[in-house]
């Protein structure tokens, strides 16, 4: 007796938890959610959008009603702890019932801010639960129950049989002390069952019993029992009736390439696997018999698709077990599909049939395509090309359509969709509802898979803007609701900026662009719902740059924009062929946008400018605007501002914001000398006239003045005289 109490003392010790799932859940938000049948939800249609709240990360849009028609069952098989997780975002003062009682307010956490309060009850009993309508409507987001989970202090191994038969005391201890047991003198012509017999002891001092079976193999003399106990093996060997031959044809592994067949198993005689797409190696078959003394022969595959074949041949000779393993090389995939044409630019291109749209500032270098296409696929450029091939080999070919774009130069205006030169969108115009021009919404909330708006472009809006400080773009009034967006100035995203309000007087968004080059601003979609849109684009540029008159008070000037001129006046040309004249006549000192002009001052005296003023009427001009810096034409003779004359010009570049005189390429004029005509460098025919009260007035050296100022005044191109 004393030697059979050591026997079952000596315990083999682990530390671990309990075998088995010891926690379940279940989101309840729109539909139930968890990872096995463990709760029954009664009714799925009680999911409902009045209860909602944030708990652990997650955002919950529609909880589960409990009512008359809708409450939670499970049942648990060991004492739990439960959690429940209430919405509080309509009837907060009302509780749910746990099985018979109403559970209370005060027991409950609750988070204002999230609105969601939390019941954890203790030491829930074993049996059969419930949750349900309490003290009146609730709504409930989350519920968790949880085992305790208990560390196992020991494990007791107590008894082994083979074959119903216990072992000896003596026999056991043997096996505790050593893991192994040799028993030569019990024969069986068949293998034997062998189980052993266990006792765990938990933290709390609680116990569990199992019984394991041991895995069965054989060798010529001995059937060998092997189990695992708290991470140790435990081998037992009892001996064989040699006379019985072992009919066991079985294989206990079954490999390629040294991996073992997922799902193998010693009854499952065909296994079918399919190689990557573009296997050519054959791999190899090797196995083990599950009987030491049977024989394995293994005829490999010799091609693909092809079959390797494993024969068994049990010790008797008779018993023959064959495996086979079918190998077939997977179909490449055919997918080719495009599905974004990202350029270097940061232009997202608009997808449109078997056409690609893309456009870039004029001037800059011309954007690489970065296409992104199916995971199997692959994409090549060739000029204007994009040819797609699928894994299979099939493919797909785009055309790219890549244009520059000149840049909107002016100070703003109100959209009225003639502004297709400089915005560009994969969607429209919409004058009849008052949007101007649109986003629509990435995709509808209902089909997220549908991405053809962003495929498209319609749910994207490129301004291509001269340099400027900054971009104002006023919501269009049809515009009844702010939208999320993302903006982008040439391809860099500007965090912050993230919505276009809904219309009101003045609303939009302010964008910085930075002076120093032409932008092109991107406005992205970042919403599941409804078009946004602008009616307005506002351009706040920086003061145009003063220039210095040359030693006789001249220089030409031109502007893309309405300037007004301190410092100068301003003049226009007529050219006369016969007499190789430039005749000017006096504009005043508002230059109208795109119009060249000679400005006239004091000799070497400074003109600086100003955007705006009330535009003058010019019958006619032979001034050339040079609006920015361009290439001399070649089929032209071009006649430039040298001193107090015009010289014909040979330089290959003209100089950006001057002006020019043009003839045509057989002119023979070497220069074109000024004429100041319309009676504005002489006195003669000075008048005393009345005066129009709206038109402004200047002295002789160009400078606005009150229309009071003594002297001689210009007024409506004529000179008067002030008393």
């Amino acid at each position: 007796m004393k030697k059979l109490f050591t026997l079952l003392m000596l315990m083999v010790c682990a530390v671990g938890t309990v075998w088995g799932q010891n926690s379940f859940s279940v989101i309840l938000d729109g539909e139930a959610i968890q990872e096995s049948p463990f709760f029954t939800i009664s009714n799925s249609g009680n999911f409902n959008k009045n209860y909602t709240g944030t708990y652990e990360g997650r955002a919950y849009t529609k909880g589960y009603k409990l009512d008359s028609k809708g409450n939670v069952s499970f049942t648990t098989t060991k004492e739990a702890t439960v959690m429940i997780v209430q919405s509080l975002s309509k009837y907060s003062e009302k509780v749910p019932k746990f099985d018979t009682d109403n559970l209370a307010t005060n027991n409950r956490v609750d988070d204002i801010t999230n609105k969601v309060g939390v019941y954890t009850l203790t030491n829930v009993p074993v049996g059969s639960h419930s949750i349900s309508r309490g003290s009146g409507e609730t709504g409930i987001l989350f519920i968790k129950v949880d085992y305790p989970q208990k560390d196992i202090t020991s494990e007791v191994v107590t008894t082994v049989t083979i074959n119903g038969v216990q072992i000896s005391p003596e026999d056991l201890t043997t096996l505790i002390e050593t893991k192994n047991l040799t028993l030569d003198q019990a024969i069986y012509q068949t293998a034997p069952t062998v189980i052993f017999t266990n006792t765990k002891t938990y933290s709390d001092n609680s116990n569990e019993t199992e019984n394991i079976t041991a895995e069965m193999t054989e060798d010529a003399d001995f059937f060998i029992a092997t189990a695992v106990i708290g991470g140790d093996t435990y081998t037992i060997k009892v001996g064989r009736d040699k006379s019985v031959k072992s009919n066991d044809a079985t294989l206990k592994s079954l490999n390629v390439n040294n991996e073992p067949i997922n799902g193998f198993n010693a009854e499952t005689l065909s296994y079918d696997i399919e190689l990557p797409f573009g296997t050519t190696d054959i791999p190899t078959i090797t196995a083990e018999a599950t009987s030491s003394v049977a024989t394995v022969s293994v005829i490999q595959a010799t091609t693909l698709p092809g079959t390797a074949t494993v024969n068994v041949t049990a010790e008797d000779g008779t018993t023959v077990m064959s495996y086979t393993v079918n190998f077939t090389v997977a179909k490449g995939s055919n997918e080719k599909e495009l599905k974004q044409a990202m350029f270097s630019n940061g232009f997202d291109g608009f997808i449109k049939g078997n056409t690609i749209e893309a456009y870039y500032m004029e001037g800059t270098e011309v954007p690489t395509l970065n296409a992104t296409v199916s995971d199997k696929a692959t994409a090549t450029v060739n000029d204007n090309t994009l040819t797609i091939t699928a894994e299979d080999g099939t493919t797909a070919e785009y055309t790219i359509i890549l244009e520059p774009v000149s840049p909107y130069t002016g100070l703003g205006r109100v959209f009225d969709g003639t502004e297709t030169d400089w915005i560009k969108t994969g969607y429209s115009f919409d004058a009849e509802t008052n949007r101007g021009w649109k986003f629509s919404k990435n995709h509808d909330k209902n089909t997220p898979s549908d991405l053809s708006r962003i495929i498209d472009g319609r749910n994207r809006l490129y301004f291509f803007v001269d340099a400027c400080n900054d971009v104002t773009l006023k919501t269009a009034t049809g515009i009844s609701n702010a939208r999320k967006i993302k903006v982008y100035v040439n391809g860099k995203e500007i965090s912050g900026v993230t919505e276009a309000p809904k219309y009101s007087a003045g609303a939009g968004i302010n964008i910085e662009c930075g002076s120093s080059s032409p932008c092109m601003i991107a406005i992205v979609s970042n919403q599941d719902g409804g078009d946004g849109g602008f009616g307005e684009i506002v351009v706040n540029k920086p003061a145009p740059v003063s220039i210095t008159l040359n030693s006789y008070g001249y220089n030409t000037y031109s502007n893309a924009n309405t300037v007004t001129v301190e410092g100068a006046v301003a003049y226009t040309c007529t050219v006369n062929k016969e007499t190789s004249k430039a005749v000017l006549k006096e504009l005043g000192t508002v230059i109208p946008a795109g119009q060249g002009v000679l400005l006239k001052g004091e000799n070497g005296g400074t003109v600086t400018f100003a955007f705006g003023g009330e535009e003058p009427v010019i019958e006619q001009n032979d001034f050339q605007p040079v609006l920015k810096e361009t290439a001399t034409p070649t089929d032209k003779a071009i006649y430039v501002l040298n001193g107090n004359q015009f010289k014909k010009y040979i330089g290959a570049t003209l100089v950006a914001n001057k002006a020019y005189i043009e003839l045509g390429s057989a002119a023979e004029t070497k220069a074109l000398s000024i004429e100041f005509g319309g009676g504005t460098t002489d006195i003669d025919g000075i008048t005393t006239a009345d005066v129009d009260d709206n038109a402004p007035v200047y002295n002789l050296n160009g400078q606005r003045v009150n229309r009071n100022t003594k002297g001689i005044v210009i007024s409506n191109g004529k000179k008067i005289i002030n008393k």
